[in-house]
């Protein structure tokens, strides 16, 4: 993955360059490269002139090679304190400068700038790092929390950066050496869960769910999909009778559970007899383990428990190139379809058992609450 880390702080023995050092190094030896600028060792020149607001416009070389960067970034990481509950002026400059239209985000054609932008940004995840001399309840009581404010809702909420994580380390002017050791340690921490080890031999487990799981499942669903429908709707339908704990699974990796997929009771209705089949769905990764394989391994190892626990046929909604890669075959092969409109070339069936979907044609149904969310 590329990262994306930029450092505002002055001071080179500040807490935000040894936070920022921590990054670039677990960065680094996840294998991950990194575009690292400190602007103020660089010089950042953060005055944006008029003629560079426009979409467009002319900037100067090293604009354009930061526009570049944050346009190929898959993660972005800025480190810098809390200055009167604002970014530092330099960082609030490159914000101007290179977070631009037609770099970050852009506006429907017809709209002059009075709509809502659509975010530009590939990187799916920013990490946000804060120092600061005020205490939290006071930040959050008195102030409201203004920098939150700024980098969730005014930045990356409208740039397209779905997943947001910002941590605050306070009070640094009291703080001892062992609780800096212990932030740095945790700053490590976070790059390992948001950005892991592209360590192609990493071990992965597949495993039913347990009660602890099920705040997990539900944010992984809502990070994977960038919506809450997915997460409501396994929650919803754990609590059916239908519900069959052995086959929501988990994908786990070093303890921590990265992916999530379902198999849920559904009937085909031919004619006046109801065949039983499950769904797939939904099927959820993390974004920063996507393109990883650990979907394919749920799939392989969810179909078969399925077939173990005497389920006979798989139905699902996906996309084309993915699903007939492990059996699955369109479902009009064998006349069964949706209940809704949806194209040939993404609804499909597989046989868990051979020959049971012949003579079957039908409709598939679907419980209640799937159409619920």
């Amino acid at each position: 993955m590329k990262i994306s880390l930029i450092l505002g702080h002055p001071d080179k023995a500040s807490f935000n360059h040894a936070v920022a050092r921590a990054t670039f190094e677990t960065l680094r030896g996840n294998r991950h490269e990194v575009f690292f600028h400190d602007l103020y060792a660089e010089g950042f020149h953060p005055l944006l002139v008029k003629e560079e607001i426009p979409k467009g416009a002319d900037v100067e070389p090293v604009i354009r090679m930061h526009c570049t960067e944050i346009s190929l970034a898959d993660g972005i990481v800025i480190v810098h304190p809390n200055w009167w509950g604002q970014p530092p002026a330099i960082l609030k400059g490159w914000i101007d400068r290179v977070l631009r239209p037609g770099v970050a985000y852009e506006f429907e054609e017809g709209d002059g700038g009075e709509g809502m932008p659509r975010g530009l940004l590939r990187a799916s995840t920013a990490i946000i790092f804060n120092t600061s001399n005020t205490p939290e309840e006071r930040e959050k009581n008195v102030f409201g929390d203004p920098l939150e404010i700024i980098w969730k809702n005014c930045i990356f909420g409208l740039s397209g950066a779905r997943i947001f994580y910002r941590k605050t380390f306070s009070l640094i002017v009291t703080s001892t050496p062992e609780q800096r050791a212990g932030w740095l340690r945790e700053v490590g921490d976070i790059m390992n869960r948001y950005f892991p080890s592209l360590d192609k031999n990493i071990e992965i487990r597949i495993r039913s769910e347990t009660n602890e799981d099920y705040a997990r499942i539900a944010d992984i669903n809502d990070l994977a999909f960038g919506q809450k429908h997915e997460g409501v709707l396994v929650a919803s339908l754990r609590k059916t009778r239908d519900f069959i704990p052995e086959l929501s699974l988990v994908a786990e990796i070093r303890n921590d559970v990265v992916g999530h997929i379902l198999f849920y009771p559904v009937m085909i209705r031919s004619g006046n007899r109801e065949y039983k089949s499950l769904a797939l769905a939904p099927m959820a990764v993390l974004p920063a383990y996507q393109r990883r394989g650990i979907g394919g391994r749920m799939v392989i190892e969810g179909l078969a428990m399925a077939k173990m626990l005497g389920h006979r046929s798989v139905i699902v909604l996906g996309h084309s190139g993915y699903y007939p890669r492990f059996g699955f075959q369109p479902a009009h092969r064998y006349h069964i379809r949706a209940p809704f409109d949806v194209p040939d070339d993404a609804y499909f069936a597989m046989e868990l058992v051979e020959g049971e979907l012949r003579d079957k044609a039908g409709v598939v149904i679907y419980p209640q609450e799937f159409t619920d969310v």
